[in-house]
């Protein structure tokens, strides 16, 4: 029996009136249509793609690799940041003044020059928020480049924790009525749960814990 065959199966019971599909993390909701609209977009000038991203970071051996997104609320007024770094999962969050780009560069490289860890790239998806690229680069001394449009796939990492924070913040959500408190509350919580990927230990410590050299090496490694 595959995980898949049990989706099905639950998928199945739903339409015959079931109501195990309410047991998953996700219920599957109906598949909109989207249309897309032509709008003016920020031109990113030299900005660097992530085919020429060095592919150590692929391989996924060492610490120091992040992901960066934002998550956006109702009415598209206010946004939340996140940073995902791609090993250890360890995650930043935090709430921006406004979802201008200005803003946006500043809070990162806040965030990237309190760290004391590990810190060598950040790949960022086209979204005009982070077009103060530039500005990240040269206060943080990361190398910042960026996935294909559309090509979500290319930072699941971070896709897959903001599915996560979404539990905690759903869509239209708004994020003017959400405190530093309760950003800081969810990042505390998802930083400090065991995951299977890293052998039930938790992100913070594979990332952070000052006693966990042998863990980590052991996690690259695998």
């Amino acid at each position: 029996v595959s995980h898949e065959w049990i989706y099905q199966y639950v998928y199945r019971d739903r339409l015959c009136g079931g109501v195990l599909y309410k047991d998953l993390r996700w219920s599957r909701r109906q598949r909109k249509k989207r249309i897309y609209r032509l709008r003016e977009r920020t031109r990113y000038g030299d900005a660097k793609s992530i085919e020429i991203r060095p592919k150590i970071v692929d391989k996924r051996k060492r610490l120091g690799d992040w992901e960066g997104d934002t998550i956006v609320g109702t009415q598209q007024k206010s946004s939340i940041i996140t940073l995902v770094e791609r090993v250890s999962l360890y995650t930043k969050m935090i709430k921006p003044k406004t979802r201008g780009s200005n803003d946006t560069g500043k809070e990162i490289v806040k965030i990237f020059n309190q760290l004391t860890g590990a810190k060598h790239t950040i790949t960022f998806d086209r979204g005009s928020e982070f077009a103060d690229y530039r500005l990240i680069e040269k206060q943080t001394g990361m190398g910042v480049f960026f996935a294909h449009a559309y090509s979500a796939y290319e930072r699941g990492t971070n896709e897959n924790i903001n599915g996560l924070i979404r539990q905690y913040f759903p869509k239209k959500t708004d994020f003017r009525l959400i405190t530093d408190a309760d950003v800081q509350a969810v990042e505390n919580l998802l930083n400090h749960r065991p995951r299977k990927k890293l052998g039930y230990l938790t992100p913070f410590e594979v990332y952070c814990a000052g006693d966990s050299k042998s863990m980590k090496t052991e996690i690259l490694a695998a």
